[in-house]
């Protein structure tokens, strides 16, 4: 049985992911509002309004709800032994994300963390692209999505934690890391900020990460130059699209020169996140975005706000 805690925007889609995965009577929903239960209800999904309310035969579980309220459902779940896949960030803090990973090490259990675009075809033709290019140099990264602006939160807290994982997972950040202050900007007035942008460097890669929540599109756009040629990711939510510049002459020719373009859609990233969460836990093989690049990731999000 899998508990989906937090039926909220992510949630709900999580839900509707394991639905069609292991179907409607393996999952349990967990939220205290009574419209979400119901909505969850009418698809033919069980639901509780607390943790402590949950069979006793559940065996994962995705953590779905506000980040401040991370650690505290997951600590305990931790503690029975449950495997989760607990929503990026990991916790609000170094601290809280340090006490989980240690948890679920010392217990043994599965930890995941749900960045879910390293899970995204598209990204996986990326990352093979590029481990043929050589060492990476720079990586650009800009997020621009018509999200929900929350008055708790922010649009670096919400957006940047995605770009900071794949920046690890691509090696960029591998070495010593300097943060230069977190360049912040609001329109709306709501939250912390409705935009921000921040510079990682290390002695040999820069890495710069732009997002902001008030776009009218959705876009994602991560351009990477490595020591013998450029690989550019193009994704707007419906398609994404791979361009490849290969060769040392890149960096010399004045004239523009053709890319090659590679159609990279692919299936759902959240429903192959979930695949391999599920993999992992019943065969015991490595877990993809585990808790130590989740704790890296807030380490490194939150020195970019102490910044």
């Amino acid at each position: 049985m899998i508990a989906v805690i937090g039926l909220g925007d992510w949630g709900s889609k999580h839900l509707a992911t394991l639905g069609s995965l292991v179907g409607p009577a393996e999952v349990v929903g967990v939220d205290d509002c009574p419209d979400r239960r119901s909505a969850a209800e009418q698809l033919g999904f069980r639901t509780v309004a607390a943790v402590d309310q949950l069979p006793e035969d559940i065996s994962s579980a995705v953590v779905a709800t506000p980040t401040p309220t991370h650690a505290a459902i997951a600590a305990p779940l931790l503690e029975q032994g449950v495997a989760l896949l607990v929503e990026k960030p990991l916790a609000a803090d170094c601290q809280e994300a340090g006490q989980l990973v240690r948890l679920a090490e010392l217990r043994g259990v599965p930890l995941m963390v749900g960045h879910v675009f390293l899970f995204q075809r598209a990204y996986a033709r990326l990352r093979e692209t590029l481990a043929g290019l050589g060492p990476l140099r720079t990586l650009s990264i800009e997020r621009r999505t018509p999200g929900l602006v929350k008055r708790e939160s922010g649009a670096w807290l919400e957006l940047a934690p995605h770009e900071i994982a794949t920046a690890l997972d691509l090696g960029a950040l591998a070495d010593r890391v300097d943060v230069e202050p977190l360049r912040r900007w609001s329109v709306t007035g709501v939250g912390r900020e409705d935009g921000a942008s921040g510079r990682f460097t290390t002695d040999s890669t820069t890495v710069e990460i732009s997002c902001s929540w008030l776009s009218a599109v959705r876009s994602r756009r991560v351009w990477a130059i490595a020591e013998s040629g450029q690989a550019l990711l193009v994704d707007d939510g419906r398609e994404q699209w791979l361009a490849v510049w290969s060769g040392q002459s890149t960096w010399t020719r004045r004239e523009p020169i053709e890319p090659t373009w590679e159609d990279v859609s692919g299936p759902p990233p959240l429903r192959t996140e979930w695949e391999s969460f599920l993999a992992a836990m019943h065969e015991g093989g490595p877990i993809r975005s585990d808790g130590r690049l989740g704790l890296r990731v807030v380490e490194l999000l939150t020195k970019g706000e102490s910044t």
